[in-house]
């Protein structure tokens, strides 16, 4: 092989070398913010919940003063059993869509995981290419 046919090669490696990087770093970018995001977003969710029901809480009673204020029918305690049956049932419902939702969540960062290790195991390949295609040009440019 000649010189030219050496740097040629080389020139190869780092073209495909920087398109897997450009396509790498978008596929970080871009696909976590849509897959990864939805357990963070569900925490944040969960959180801002919380917040908003500890200010609702005190401005009741500030707005009743020292008054207590009414039960709503939800917070009275169930009065049946029926009742009590259809308050379990609602909440396993809950509990069936917020457990889907975070596997969901779970299966699409596991496949984001996949997408990262092979696309770092073909920028390791490809710079150990390149490494060595260097060092045959050194080589064949010290022999010249």
């Amino acid at each position: 092989m000649s010189l030219a046919e050496y740097e040629r090669r080389a020139q190869d490696a780092e073209e495909r070398l920087a398109a897997l990087e450009e396509k790498f770093s978008s596929l970080t970018v871009s696909r976590i913010g849509v897959d990864g995001s939805l357990q963070a977003d569900l925490r944040r969710l969960m959180a801002k919940l919380a917040e908003v029901e500890a200010e609702q809480r005190q401005v009741r009673r500030c707005r009743l003063g020292p008054y207590p204020r009414p039960v709503t029918a939800h917070e009275r305690p169930p009065s049946s059993f029926a009742q009590m049956e259809e308050e379990r049932d609602r909440l396993k419902y809950q509990v069936l869509h917020l457990s889907r939702a975070l596997r969901n969540s779970d299966q699409a960062a596991t496949k984001l995981e996949d997408k990262n290790a092979r696309l770092q195991y073909q920028v390791q390949h490809l710079c150990r290419a390149v490494k060595e295609t260097d060092r045959n040009v050194a080589l064949v440019g010290s022999l010249h």
